[in-house]
C-alpha cells in the first residue's frame, strides 16, 4: 500500500524501508504540485484582474495592471482562470476517485442507460476547451444506443477520454466520435496526435494498455499505480496525477465490459466496450432498473417475448419490432440464445399490452408466439418477470 502516513504491517529492510518512505514522499510531492500549481495560477489571473480596476476604484488601476500583467488582455486573463480550475477540478476529482479505489468503495450502480445521449451531455460541458483548441466534433454513423452503465461512471471514463484528447489531439483536427449498438454497446473516439509526440504517447499509454491487457498493469494499490504511471517522476513532462487509464479500466471492469485503444501512425481510436443485453442476467437488470428507476417502491413495467419467425433475421426482427414501439424509452433487445426478443414498457397499462401485440402482427402480416407479463398485475416483484415469462414461452413451445 501507497497511501501517505501509511506504515506497512510487516517490518521491512532498512532498504526497502528508505524506498518505501521515498515512494511515500514522491506521491506527496506530485499532488501537492498538482494542486498547488493551478492554484496559483488562479490567484495570480484574479490579482490581474483585481489591479485592472475591477476590485480596486476603477480606471486609475489600468496602467497598474498593464505593468504588473504585462499588458495581457483581461479576457486571455479570464481564460488563465478558466483553465487552472479545470486544472484544479481534474486533480481533485482524480484524486477522490482514487481515494475511492484504495478504500475500495469505488462501485457501479448498473442500469439501462441510453448512450449517445449520455456523450452529446459530456461534449456540451467540454465545449469551452474544444473551442479553445480549435478541434471539430464529427459524429458518424452513431445511433440511439441502450445499455447497461453507470451514467456517472460512465460519463467519468467518456471525460477522461475527452481530457487526454484535449491534451494530444493536433490543433484544429478533427475528433471523431461514434456510439454504435452492433454487435455490442461501444463509444469510439477517434483523433490526431500532435506531430512529434507519437513517442510520448506510446511510453504513456500503448505500453501500460498492453499491460493491462497481459494482466500484469493493474496495481495492488490505485497510488501505487499512480506512481508507475509517472516514468521518471523527477523529470516528467507532462501534468497530472498520470492515473488515467488505471480509472478508465476499473470502470469498464465494473461495467463487465473493455477499454481498448490502439495507435496508426498519428491516428489514435479509443473504445469503451459496453456488455452486450442480450443476456438472461442483462435483461433482469434491465427490469428491475425500471422498475425502482423514479423511486424506492416498484413502479409498473411490463415484458412481452416473441419469438422470431423462422425466416426472420434477428437483428431485422427486432429492427422492425422497435420501429412499432410507442415511445423512445420502450426497449427492445434480442436474444439470440432463445431466437427471441424482448420488449419492455414501463407505466404501461396491462389491457394495453394486447393492442401492442396486436399492432405488431398487423404491420408484419402474420401471427408471433408471444408471452405478455405485467407488474405489478401478472408479479408483485419485479425481479419475477424473466423467470414468468421464460416459464410461459417453454409451455408454448411444449
Amino acid at each position: 500500500e501507497m497511501s501517505v502516513g501509511h506504515s506497512p504491517r510487516t517490518q521491512l529492510a532498512p532498504q526497502d524501508q528508505a524506498l518505501f518512505r521515498a515512494f511515500q514522499s514522491n506521491l506527496l510531492s506530485l499532488i501537492s504540485h498538482e494542486l498547488r500549481t493551478p492554484l496559483m495560477g488562479i490567484l495570480n489571473a484574479v490579482t490581474l484582474l483585481d489591479e485592472e480596476g475591477l476590485g480596486q476604484g476603477g480606471g486609475s488601476g489600468g496602467s497598474n495592471a498593464e505593468a504588473l500583467g504585462a499588458g495581457i488582455p483581461p479576457t486571455d486573463l479570464v481564460r488563465m482562470a478558466r483553465q487552472n480550475a479545470l486544472r484544479l477540478q481534474r486533480s481533485l476529482t482524480m484524486l477522490l476517485d482514487l481515494a475511492a479505489l484504495e478504500s475500495h468503495t469505488f462501485h457501479a450502480r448498473l442500469r439501462e442507460a441510453e448512450l449517445l445521449r449520455l456523450v452529446r451531455r459530456r461534449l456540451d460541458q467540454f465545449e469551452p476547451q474544444i473551442r479553445d483548441r480549435e478541434l471539430r466534433v464529427e459524429e458518424v454513423n452513431s445511433n440511439e444506443t441502450l445499455s447497461l452503465a453507470d451514467p456517472q461512471r460512465i460519463g467519468r471514463a467518456i471525460d477522461l477520454c475527452l481530457e487526454t484528447i484535449l491534451v494530444r489531439a493536433q490543433n484544429g483536427s478533427t475528433v471523431k466520435v461514434r456510439i454504435s449498438s452492433m454487435p455490442a454497446p461501444q463509444i469510439a473516439f477517434e483523433f490526431e496526435l500532435e506531430p512529434g509526440t507519437e513517442e510520448a504517447w506510446e511510453s504513456a499509454w500503448t505500453h501500460g494498455q498492453a499491460g493491462f491487457e497481459a494482466g500484469v498493469g493493474s496495481p495492488t494499490s490505485a497510488f501505487a499505480g499512480v506512481l508507475q504511471a509517472e516514468q521518471a517522476f523527477l523529470t516528467r513532462t507532462e501534468e497530472g496525477l498520470g492515473a488515467d487509464l488505471i480509472l478508465v479500466h476499473e470502470i469498464m471492469r465494473l461495467h463487465h465490459g473493455k477499454f481498448e485503444c490502439a495507435r496508426n501512425d498519428r491516428t489514435v481510436a479509443m473504445r469503451l466496450r459496453m456488455p452486450d443485453l442480450s443476456s438472461d442476467e442483462a435483461l433482469r437488470v434491465v427490469l428491475t432498473s425500471r422498475a425502482y428507476e423514479l423511486s424506492t417502491e416498484p413502479t409498473s413495467v411490463a415484458l412481452i417475448l416473441i419469438r422470431v419467425p423462422k425466416d426472420w433475421d434477428l437483428a431485422q426482427f427486432r429492427s422492425a419490432v422497435r420501429k412499432l414501439a410507442y415511445r423512445t424509452t420502450d426497449g427492445v433487445y434480442p436474444l439470440p440464445q432463445r431466437r427471441e426478443v424482448a420488449v419492455v414498457m414501463d407505466e404501461y397499462p396491462r389491457e394495453d399490452l394486447p393492442k401492442f401485440l396486436k399492432r405488431v402482427e398487423n404491420a408484419l402480416g402474420f401471427s408471433v408466439e408471444a408471452v405478455m407479463v405485467h407488474c405489478p398485475k401478472d408479479v408483485a416483484d419485479p425481479t419475477l418477470l424473466w423467470e414468468r415469462a421464460k416459464a410461459q414461452m417453454a409451455e408454448i413451445k411444449s
